[in-house]
């Protein structure tokens, strides 16, 4: 009942469904023609642009996370309701959730993806394609199950925004792109260049470098960008060194992502279980 129901509810939402997914698309055909028919092979300025259109498809999705956060704190005053009420548990609520944005999400990073996929020519092989896919997929769920959590922990929409923009950004600070991993772990000291946030984390102290590993980004990065590069022989090595993810496994990288993605889930689960409570 509660899945038929979220499934109802959904579908009439026509800003969080279809603007959502009508946004996922125009996004995926813009990198497509940006980053038209690269050739990281022969060139080393499509190298480079293979990576920045990497670091876009990875990264954008994210923001489309935004509408839910207004939506499902609407819906949460409901569950509140229903959940004193009797009517159902904690868990039903969140399975049925998960059940309905699960095939949503799917066909929508499948049509994100694909497109932008076969629009920049990355590797045509159908086994990195569907790499991909997965880890595109995984790293969107992350993003959206840290949107819920903050929905179920946070009182008003502005205040769940904010957070989740914060979050966003020190993601994609530590996610291995603006700077390499090795002078994030402090290698040299010296200036990178001109840019603050590159400065910044150039100096930052070894007690912190442990912070590089709590970005998702870094993980889904990392994956993404050696299941590309890791069968290119031209500019492949230097690739993966220059961003110092040539010691890493694209399969572990994704791993890790699958273990935020349950994380984030229970994480969810426990926050409407704590914090969501009819106030009498």
């Amino acid at each position: 009942m509660l899945t038929h129901r979220t499934w109802k509810d959904n579908l009439r939402d026509t800003n969080v469904m279809y603007v959502r997914t009508f946004a996922a698309l125009f996004v995926s055909l813009l990198i497509g023609v940006i980053f038209w028919q690269q050739h990281p092979d022969t060139s080393s300025s499509d190298t480079g642009n293979v990576v920045n259109s990497i670091l876009f498809l990875m990264t954008c999705f994210s923001l489309f996370a935004l509408p839910s956060i207004s939506k499902y704190i609407e819906e949460r005053l409901l569950y509140t309701r229903e959940h004193a009420s009797g009517f159902y548990s904690t868990l039903p609520y969140v399975v049925a959730h998960f059940i309905v944005e699960i095939p949503i999400l799917v066909a929508t990073c499948v049509g994100y993806g694909s497109i932008a996929y076969w629009m920049v020519g990355f590797e045509p092989e159908i086994g990195h394609f569907i790499f991909f896919l997965v880890a595109i997929f995984v790293v969107i769920e992350v993003g959206f199950g840290m949107s819920q959590i903050l929905s179920s922990a946070v009182d008003t929409v502005n205040s769940a925004i904010a957070i989740y923009v914060i979050f966003l950004l020190y993601s994609l600070l530590l996610g291995g792109f603006i700077i390499p991993k090795d002078q994030v772990l402090c290698a040299p000291r010296h200036a990178i260049d001109s840019s603050f946030s590159r400065k910044w984390l150039a100096q930052m102290p070894e007690s912190m470098a442990w912070m590089l590993y709590t970005s998702y980004y870094y993980y889904g990065f990392a994956a993404l960008v050696i299941n590309e590069f890791d069968q290119n022989p031209t500019n492949g090595p230097g690739v993966l060194q220059g961003l110092d993810i040539d010691n890493l496994s694209k399969w572990v990288c994704l791993g890790v992502l699958f273990g935020l993605f349950v994380l984030v889930q229970i994480g969810q689960y426990l926050c409407l279980r704590l914090f969501v409570r009819e106030k009498r």
